[in-house]
């Protein structure tokens, strides 16, 4: 009987130790059907298959407009969903839509689509001058190639993986929030061609150390910088002529004392519980 125990005892205590090891996976959201569901959004209809963990938008037309990622239909398991497929008539899919899913590995676009194609890493318009969303296998946005000129809203926002981005200089345009709440990213080269960092631009990219650019950007729009707690190595540029409010608010710059004589006013909390 006393062998018994004793050896129950060591089973039970095996099976505690074996816990501690095993190797963690990727969470699924609670929410994630079991079975494919569908509906409508605006002129298109769509679709998400667990199984192949595919979100697929189909019909012809434009998506709804969304307000807020609330709104997204697919937004409780949006991280589920790692492919994205496009049909032949669709014209457009609202950016919320898509800054829900930040697993996304790869967007199949179909080859008769005349607004979208798929990079290698990456959703382009047809003629590959505007990036819609970057993957989340673009560890150093390598798909961002010259010749792109426009980085529209969210274009690269939400990734869990993007370490270090090179912008073109043939981009001239980069729209609100594009590389807002990337978790990881550490470095970025801006493009000379772009004359502003727009609002919210890198918002709480908290690891975000250094940005490197020439002397062209003329205004930081605001929140553009703000919760970047890390950053550190970024200069005020010579040509900078407006601050936006908060556009650096938290972080952490080296010398913000060097503003550009041509910056004559500095708003509201634009350095507050900077170091």
């Amino acid at each position: 009987m006393r062998k018994t125990k004793r050896l129950c005892a060591l089973i039970l205590s095996v099976m505690l130790t074996l816990t501690l090891f095993v190797v963690p996976t990727v969470s699924v959201s609670a929410a994630t059907p079991t079975e494919i569901v569908s509906g409508s959004s605006g002129d298109l209809t769509w679709s998400f298959n667990p199984a192949t963990k595919t979100l697929s938008f189909d019909g012809k037309g434009r998506s709804a407009d969304y307000s807020s990622t609330a709104d997204v239909p697919w937004q409780s398991y949006g991280t589920s969903v790692y492919h994205v497929e496009i049909g032949k008539d669709v014209e457009y899919i609202h950016y919320f839509a898509l800054y829900v899913c930040p697993n996304v590995e790869k967007y199949v676009v179909d080859e008769d689509n005349q607004t979208y194609r798929s990079g290698e890493k990456a959703l382009y318009s047809k003629d590959g001058k505007t990036l819609y969303r970057l993957t989340n296998t673009a560890l150093f946005g390598e798909d961002l190639k010259n010749g792109l000129k426009t980085i529209k809203k969210y274009a690269c926002a939400n990734s869990k993986w993007l370490i270090s981005v090179k912008i073109p200089d043939s981009v001239d345009n980069i729209e609100y929030a594009a590389f807002k709440n990337n978790n990881e990213l550490i470095r970025v080269y801006f493009s000379t061609n772009a004359l502003e960092i727009p609002e919210d631009c890198f918002c709480n990219c908290k690891k975000l150390e250094t940005v490197l650019y020439t002397d062209n950007v003329e205004a930081i729009g605001k929140n553009a910088f703000k919760g970047c707690e890390s950053l550190m190595n970024f200069e005020l540029p010579a040509s900078l002529k407006k601050l936006g409010v908060s556009s650096f608010e938290g972080a952490r710059l080296a010398d913000r004392t060097v503003l550009s004589s041509k910056v004559t006013e500095i708003p509201q909390s634009c350095f507050k519980d900077s170091p």
